[in-house]
Protein backbone atom coordinates (compact mmCIF):
# COMPACT_ATOMS: atom_id res chain seq x y z
CA UNK A 1 0.00 0.00 0.00
CA UNK A 2 1.19 3.47 -1.11
CA UNK A 3 0.64 6.37 0.89
CA UNK A 4 1.07 9.85 0.32
CA UNK A 5 -0.24 11.67 3.27
CA UNK A 6 3.24 12.27 5.00
CA UNK A 7 6.68 12.99 4.13
CA UNK A 8 9.42 10.72 5.54
CA UNK A 9 13.07 12.71 5.99
CA UNK A 10 16.40 10.62 7.20
CA UNK A 11 18.75 11.90 9.43
CA UNK A 12 22.31 11.17 10.70
CA UNK A 13 22.97 12.86 14.24
CA UNK A 14 26.39 13.62 15.87
CA UNK A 15 25.94 13.60 19.89
CA UNK A 16 28.69 15.16 21.45
CA UNK A 17 29.19 17.09 24.56
CA UNK A 18 27.96 20.74 24.75
CA UNK A 19 30.14 22.96 23.08
CA UNK A 20 32.23 21.06 20.53
CA UNK A 21 34.54 23.72 18.49
CA UNK A 22 36.51 21.30 16.96
CA UNK A 23 33.05 19.52 15.25
CA UNK A 24 31.85 22.82 14.55
CA UNK A 25 34.96 24.27 12.92
CA UNK A 26 35.11 21.17 10.55
CA UNK A 27 31.40 21.08 9.86
CA UNK A 28 31.39 24.59 8.92
CA UNK A 29 34.66 23.94 5.96
CA UNK A 30 33.41 24.32 2.63
CA UNK A 31 34.66 20.86 1.90
CA UNK A 32 32.95 19.49 4.22
CA UNK A 33 29.69 21.92 3.92
CA UNK A 34 29.71 20.69 0.24
CA UNK A 35 30.23 17.35 0.45
CA UNK A 36 27.80 17.09 3.19
CA UNK A 37 25.46 19.14 0.65
CA UNK A 38 25.62 16.79 -2.37
CA UNK A 39 25.06 13.78 0.06
CA UNK A 40 21.55 14.99 0.55
CA UNK A 41 22.37 16.32 4.10
CA UNK A 42 20.92 19.61 5.48
CA UNK A 43 23.37 20.91 8.34
CA UNK A 44 22.09 22.35 11.24
CA UNK A 45 23.18 22.52 14.64
CA UNK A 46 21.28 21.95 17.61
CA UNK A 47 21.22 22.74 21.04
CA UNK A 48 21.28 20.17 23.83
CA UNK A 49 17.57 21.46 24.22
CA UNK A 50 16.36 21.30 21.01
CA UNK A 51 18.29 18.09 20.33
CA UNK A 52 16.29 16.32 23.44
CA UNK A 53 13.40 17.60 22.50
CA UNK A 54 13.75 16.21 18.60
CA UNK A 55 14.69 13.12 19.90
CA UNK A 56 11.66 12.62 22.00
CA UNK A 57 9.36 13.90 19.45
CA UNK A 58 10.73 11.65 16.46
CA UNK A 59 10.40 8.45 19.44
CA UNK A 60 6.87 9.43 20.32
CA UNK A 61 5.80 9.67 16.60
CA UNK A 62 7.57 6.20 15.66
CA UNK A 63 6.37 4.07 18.41
CA UNK A 64 3.00 5.22 17.41
CA UNK A 65 3.14 4.16 13.63
CA UNK A 66 4.87 0.88 15.02
CA UNK A 67 1.80 0.13 17.46
CA UNK A 68 -0.61 1.54 14.98
CA UNK A 69 0.30 0.09 12.25
CA UNK A 70 1.19 -3.64 14.30
CA UNK A 71 5.03 -3.63 13.00
CA UNK A 72 7.48 -5.84 14.26
CA UNK A 73 10.68 -7.58 13.90
CA UNK A 74 11.77 -10.50 11.90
Amino acid sequence: MRRRDFTLAAAASLLAPAAPEAIDKTLRTPAVAESLLKSGFEPMRLSPAEAQKALVEDTAQWTKVIRDNNIRGS
